[in-house]
């Protein structure tokens, strides 16, 4: 993918996590939905600071420090995210229980 093409994409991501509404604990209801979109916008964008430095960098070179920092910075929101899928399907479960 082309530099100017990562800068876009990261640049539209980071727009939609700016603009995009913050997981509120006083709002249980919606916690974890709204927790799960805006992992999932910070998921995306890491993975393409990650693609961004490496495509830049002179030898693409995905084991550099700080793209191995990012990466594992996107394996941790994909476990926070999957637990947070888990906790909503057992809410879900639990409602229909009711």
């Amino acid at each position: 993918m082309k530099t100017t093409v990562l800068i876009g994409k990261l640049s539209e991501v980071s727009k939609e996590l700016e603009a995009a509404k913050r997981p509120n604990l006083d709002d249980p209801e919606n916690y974890f939905e709204d927790s799960i979109g805006y992992l999932t916008l910070q998921r995306q964008q890491l993975e393409l600071m990650a693609a961004l430095i490496v495509q830049t960098y002179r030898t693409k070179d995905y084991h550099a420090p700080t793209v191995q920092d990012l990466q594992s910075r996107v394996k941790d929101l994909n476990r926070i995210i999957q637990g947070h899928h888990d906790k909503l399907a057992n809410l879900d479960a639990l409602k229909s229980k009711i």
